[in-house]
């Protein structure tokens, strides 16, 4: 049997985010924050004005293995419903269920830590809209 542990994957998270939204919140919208960031740089996955990032349940999970399908799921949920990111589906195929991820103003806030003062954070231009008008959330629905 093999082991399936990887000794050289570490996972980090920001502790005044993990003080508003809790470890587990923090860690998997810092990876959400990450590949958005990452995908504009490539400049890919911007649908809608934003750039997204999309994992299944079952990559969650084995990314993060020491969280079960159900508190990731949860978790997102949770992330979502607080406005920090917005879930959406951009799939090429419609019997592809994968979900899309992106960060919302509200969500680099907390990351920051910087909850009070969303008009002086330093923020991607594709969510520029939202810090000025101050809401914090989105207002477009996923297609």
């Amino acid at each position: 049997m093999s082991d399936k542990r990887q000794p050289d994957v570490k996972h980090s998270f920001y502790v005044l985010a993990a003080e508003t939204i809790g470890i587990k919140g923090a860690i998997l919208l810092d990876y959400i924050w990450h590949w958005c960031k990452n995908n504009e740089a490539k400049e890919t996955n911007f649908h809608d004005g934003k750039y997204w990032t999309f994992n299944t349940i079952n990559s969650w999970s084995k990314l993060y293995p020491y969280m079960s399908k159900s508190v990731i799921q949860r978790t997102l949920k949770k992330l979502e419903e607080s406005g920090y990111i917005e879930v959406g589906e951009y799939n090429k195929n419609s019997y592809d269920r994968t979900k899309w991820y992106t960060i919302t103003a509200s969500g680099i806030a907390v990351l920051r830590g910087d909850l009070s003062q969303n008009d002086q954070i330093d923020v991607p231009e594709w969510e520029m809209d939202e810090v000025k008008a101050g809401n914090g959330s989105s207002q477009s629905g996923a297609t």
